[in-house]
């Protein structure tokens, strides 16, 4: 028992790392799948954190992960905008085609 959590702690940490290395890659957001994936882990290993803050790095680990969610709700945001700004450049470009067909 005691091994066990052992290991799953280091395993929460280990995650953070993976993570964080995730994030800080150009294709973070190129896959839904792989990113919602990687914030449900973030979000499993605060959980984690939460109910094992006993742990002398709960503190650090847990703030570590705060800093993931905000690195990664920022660059879903970024991209979120760069996509709208995308499609008010196509909008806009179709209205000027109607008028000027009109």
């Amino acid at each position: 028992a005691f091994a066990g959590a052992i290991s799953q702690r280091v395993e929460v940490f280990d995650a953070g790392a993976r993570l964080a290395q995730k994030l800080e890659e150009d294709s973070a957001l190129a896959s839904p799948t792989a990113f919602a994936a990687a914030l449900d882990d973030i979000e499993a290993s605060v959980a984690y954190l939460e109910a094992h803050y006993d742990f002398g790095d709960a503190k650090a680990g847990f703030q570590h992960f705060e800093h993931l969610r905000a690195q990664a709700l920022i660059l879903a945001r970024a991209s979120l905008q760069r996509s709208l700004k995308r499609a008010e450049a196509d909008v806009e470009r179709y209205l000027w085609e109607v008028a000027d067909e009109g």
